[in-house]
């Protein structure tokens, strides 16, 4: 399981993402952009004619978080505990419960 993918001089950490998509620019220039758990998103732009390249990429992203997901498929979020409520109420003089407000 690849916990990063290296893009070019960015090192990308693969359980921290959340989504990545392939976009281009209005100059018709690529970038794929990286959209993160934490509300924060990354960007890798290419050059000219290296929309094969930045294909690529997206799918090497897309495999190591699908393998990620695999992996983290089987894991608990939280352990489940055992929570015990003991219920002491007071009472009044002849036995009889009273109600405080």
């Amino acid at each position: 399981m690849a916990r990063f993918v290296r893009i070019g001089n960015n090192v990308i950490h693969v359980p921290s993402l959340a989504n990545v998509s392939i976009h281009t620019t209005c100059y018709g220039t690529p970038y794929l952009a990286f959209y993160f758990h934490n509300q924060t998103q990354q960007t890798v732009s290419y050059g000219w004619k290296s929309y094969s390249e930045c294909e690529k990429d997206l799918l090497r992203v897309k495999a190591a978080m699908a393998e990620v997901e695999k992996a983290l498929t089987g894991v608990p979020l939280t352990e489940p505990a055992e929570v015990k409520v003991e219920l002491v109420l007071p009472a009044g003089p002849s036995g009889t419960l009273i109600a405080e407000a």
